[in-house]
């Protein structure tokens, strides 16, 4: 089965915003939402996506730009 993800793509903790300015800009996008829809599809239909959604799953306490 084929991965709807690039495997060379590489996300880390220290790519959470850590500044107030950072995380302000992150305010107002609905990450945890949508990732919540995806896991929903996921289980619906789309198997294939679950390691996508398990790599961005890590940051939903603090996402930054790059996990969005």
């Amino acid at each position: 089965m084929s991965i709807p993800m690039d495997l060379s793509l590489k996300l880390f903790s220290t790519q959470c915003p850590s500044t107030t300015a950072g995380i302000a800009r992150m305010h107002n996008i609905l990450y945890c939402e949508c990732i919540e829809k995806l896991i929903y599809v996921m289980i619906s239909t789309h198997l294939d996506i679950s390691y996508a959604i398990q790599t961005v799953l890590h940051f939903m306490h603090n996402p930054g730009l790059e996990h969005w």
